[in-house]
């Protein structure tokens, strides 16, 4: 088999444990919607090998000795199109070694075949000899299908993949257990924790976490917002409120703000058509463009009561908060943070300062910033966590 057909074999989901075969470990009656073992010889034959750019051709992996898949830079591996069910919650397991820092990810189709805007990107840590790599992931609102990727970090670096499986999840509890294990790996956020004044900017979301309501919550913005939408903060949420049930809809487009979305009626497509509860608008996409988030705002409440909540955008390209000169706390005049925070007091909207929070975070953790990252400007499992248990105190949990 050629090396381009042994590099698109492994890009997928949540994060690490575990050392039994992935048939093994999942749960008693779970039947997996996708297992393939690439140590047998009768592996499903429509993964595919390709690069990420548009003009490559995909090769089916098939013909090669029984072991490892060996995924080379750049290609990636994409798994067998599976079906998923809408905003529903499925367990991943892959078997792999690599020497660096690699990446796999799970993207959506809606019915109609077309590629969702949002996805599941995560990574993956280097491990000398092959290991169970297990993570827990959200299907997106709208989601017919998936399709599991995984590639190799850079120049030079490569990945050896020997089984994918994802299963849908029949016990709550384990994301939420999965989720208590991440965090448990990482410094507690419990020292940035502020006061929140919840009852008065969300009255109606609490009144229904309370009440065992159901609550539907639009989270608009880029990469950086939909990483915080996989987070798994919901769970924390709904493990706080006995009963309460937070659907999360990530409506996001890389590298976008509130200067794309108050016009072309965007604010219909990318909003109002989910109906929703609550509003969290966030990201590092916004250009420091408060009057565009305002128009957005203005927008939604003209057709809805929907409930708004401002964010600061953690992470992005501003790097460690440790040297970044222009990152301070409480912030300086002029950042975009004071805008934000102005704009949320005037227009009665509620505001969570999480590049402060996650900023102080990571100035305390006594962590390097690469462990929270999965790339300079992205956040990993574990940051990814830092953010969901921010987030999540802001509703109480």
């Amino acid at each position: 088999m050629s090396p381009a057909m042994v590099l698109w074999l492994s890009f997928l989901f949540l994060i690490a444990c575990g050392r039994k075969t992935p048939i093994q470990e999942l749960d008693a009656g779970a039947k997996p919607i996708l297992a393939t073992n690439f140590t047998s010889a009768d592996f499903d034959q429509s993964w595919v090998m390709t690069t990420m750019k548009k003009s490559a051709v995909k090769d089916t992996l098939t013909n090669f000795e029984e072991g490892a898949v060996s995924i080379k830079f750049p290609y990636v591996v994409q798994s067998p199109v599976f079906d998923v069910q809408p905003l529903t919650y499925y367990r991943l397991d892959f078997d792999a070694s690599t020497h660096v820092k690699s990446f796999w990810a799970v993207v959506f189709y809606d019915g109609l075949g077309q590629m969702l805007l949002a996805d599941v990107y995560s990574s993956f840590d280097p491990e000398d000899q092959s290991r169970r790599h297990t993570f827990y992931f959200q299907s997106k609102a709208n989601a017919g299908t998936a399709q599991f990727w995984i590639r190799p970090n850079g120049d030079g670096s490569e990945v050896n993949l020997t089984s994918v499986d994802i299963s849908k999840i029949k016990d709550p509890t384990e994301i939420v257990n999965w989720l208590d294990r991440v965090y448990a790996s990482i410094p507690s956020v419990d020292p940035f924790l502020r006061p929140i004044d919840r009852e008065r900017i969300i009255p109606k979301t609490m009144h229904a976490l309370r009440g065992a309501g159901k609550i539907r919550v639009v989270m608009l913005g880029n990469s950086i917002i939909n990483d915080t939408g996989n987070s798994g903060w919901e769970v924390l949420v709904e493990r706080e409120y006995p009963g309460s049930d937070l659907e999360v809809i990530t409506s996001v487009r890389g590298g976008t703000g509130c200067w794309y979305y108050k016009d072309n009626n965007q604010v219909d497509t990318f909003v109002l058509a989910y109906d929703p509860d609550l509003l969290i608008i966030g990201g590092i996409s916004h250009k420091n463009d408060t009057s565009s988030i305002r128009s957005v705002i203005d927008q939604v409440r003209a057709k809805s009561d929907t409930e708004i909540l401002l964010m600061s955008g953690p992470v992005g390209r501003q790097g460690d908060p440790r040297t970044n000169a222009d990152f301070t706390i409480p912030p300086s005049d002029g950042d975009f943070r004071l805008l934000l925070s102005d704009l949320a007091r005037r227009l009665d909207v509620g505001y969570i300062d999480m590049r402060s929070d996650w900023g102080g975070y990571i100035q305390a953790s006594g962590k390097s910033y690469d462990y929270f990252l999965r790339d300079p400007v992205h956040a990993n499992a574990r940051g990814r966590q830092v953010l969901a248990r921010l987030l999540a105190h802001y509703f109480g949990a």
